[in-house]
């Protein structure tokens, strides 16, 4: 239901048998129904550079929707691949301005792919894995990745590094 509507749902918890809170987040409205149009409130994030191009490597299809969805929300354009050859392709196509990578991909890492594409287009780019410990942090950083994020993506955290890499193109 939270998706047909466009929103977000994010889950916390403080450690086991201490509960669990969820929260929904849908866009906001300007104005009352009963007083005349709806407008939504704008929903650019600080720091985004609307139109920058990202190349969004997941191979998990649900993931890749979500976040497709949220940064294009956000006035990023999303170029997705499942693939490290088909965000081979999509980069060597395409002008994109950073690499967001799920790490284990269907025919490779992210970790040779961020390699390739950070020597042959000078790209910079977001790692994303299920695995955040000192040695995998150290092996994205290794590989080329900016950033490392694990699994679940934290939205905020993402629109940091995003604002954090992309101000560093102006």
């Amino acid at each position: 239901m939270v998706d047909l509507h466009e929103g977000t749902i994010t889950a916390a918890s403080e450690g086991p048998g201490r509960g669990a809170r969820f929260t929904v987040t849908l866009d906001a409205m300007e104005t009352s129904l009963l007083d005349g149009p709806a407008r939504l409130l704008d929903d650019t994030q600080p720091g985004a550079r609307p139109g920058a191009e990202i190349l969004l490597v997941e191979d998990h299809e649900d993931t890749a929707k979500v976040l497709r969805r949220i940064l294009g929300k956000a006035g990023y354009i999303v170029r997705p691949a499942v693939t490290v050859a088909a965000a081979r392709q999509v980069a060597d196509e395409r002008r994109v301005d950073l690499v967001i990578s799920d790490l284990g991909l269907p025919d490779g890492s992210g970790l040779e792919l961020m390699r390739q594409l950070s020597h042959s287009h000078g790209l910079r780019g977001i790692a994303l894995s299920g695995f955040g410990t000192e040695e995998d942090v150290a092996a994205s950083r290794a590989a080329g990745f900016a950033e490392h994020l694990t699994k679940p993506v934290d939205w905020e955290q993402l629109k940091l590094a995003l604002a954090r890499l992309l101000d560093g193109d102006r």
